[in-house]
């Protein structure tokens, strides 16, 4: 199990990267597409697009800010949950007969909650 600690961060990484990727191509795609209707629209066209752009800003600012928080919250989770399965296995090592009389009790309690049947 240990082989594997730690191996789910990377592709958290990498769905960060790539949200950020498909951010930058999505408000580029919004930009080039309020430009062309400023293009066939002219007369009223470049107040509306002035908006529309600054309200495409706004709104992507604000998913940049909330991406950075969840990205901090998923650090301090990560870390929180590595000191957590630490302490888990420091515990089991020290007791281990503790921990398997434990073990057999929750597994007794979950198969009794779910193991009722109504008929």
């Amino acid at each position: 199990m240990d082989s594997n600690f730690g191996k789910g961060d990377s592709n958290i990484s990498n769905f960060g990267k790539d949200q950020q990727n498909m951010q930058r191509d999505t408000r580029s795609d919004l930009h080039s597409a309020i430009d062309k209707a400023q293009e066939k629209i002219p007369a009223a066209a470049e107040r509306l697009a002035s908006q529309a752009h600054t309200g495409v800003d706004k709104m992507a600012d604000g998913i940049e800010r909330m991406s950075g928080k969840l990205e901090q919250k998923r650090e301090s989770l990560g870390v929180a949950y590595k000191r957590f399965a630490e302490s888990g296995r420091t515990y089991v090592r020290k007791s281990p007969a503790t921990s398997v009389l434990v073990a057999l009790a929750a597994g007794y309690a979950v198969s009794k909650l779910f193991g009722m049947r109504k008929h």
